[in-house]
């Protein structure tokens, strides 16, 4: 109730994202990333729409021209509860975050920083296109001898940077991209 309360204000403005921009703007680079930040900020928020809605983000760039500068400031603007933020997972990780057979990450946004190595893997590749696409994804396994089926459910949205400019022709087409030069 007291975060509603704090909300109130922001929330009636009839648009938002010019008080985005003076927040963010002496923390980056030019007007390019400003559009890029604004534009990452939305595609975030997208996180608490119904999964059809739901949007993904890939930045793409070479080394050091701010991906992960952009994508952690842009961040700061959402609540760390709703960010969960992998360097690398195995290709089975989402299934087991907590106890018990449903995993719901509605609402997150998964950020996968610098991501070439951890979307080698064709089946984490699998599970996250299927997760984005459909809202969900299982897994059927043994544990301590009893099968299971394990669930991960969304809305989620994803965050990747990446300095490869080529992308899974499958995962592209489920996520907005943004090139940063230098």
């Amino acid at each position: 109730e007291e975060v509603e309360t704090e909300a109130a204000p922001l929330l009636e403005l009839p648009n938002l994202l010019p008080l985005f921009d003076a927040t963010i703007s002496p923390h980056l680079g030019g007007a390019d990333t400003v559009r890029a930040a604004q534009a990452l900020y939305l595609v975030l928020t997208s996180r608490l729409l119904p999964v059809s809605r739901c949007a993904s983000a890939f930045i793409q760039g070479q080394s050091s021209v701010g991906k992960s500068h952009l994508a952690g400031t842009t961040l700061k603007f959402l609540p760390s509860s709703g960010i969960i933020h992998a360097q690398s997972m195995s290709s089975k990780a989402l299934f087991y975050r907590a106890q018990g057979e449903l995993v719901d990450l509605g609402g997150k946004v998964l950020y996968l920083g610098e991501a070439a190595s951890s979307l080698e893997v064709d089946f984490t590749v699998a599970i996250l296109r299927q997760l984005l696409s459909e809202g969900y994804a299982t897994h059927e396994t043994v544990i301590d001898g009893e099968w299971v089926a394990l669930k991960v459910v969304g809305p989620v949205s994803a965050l990747i940077t990446t300095t490869r400019s080529a992308i899974d022709p499958e995962m592209e087409t489920r996520f907005l991209s943004d090139w940063l030069d230098d």
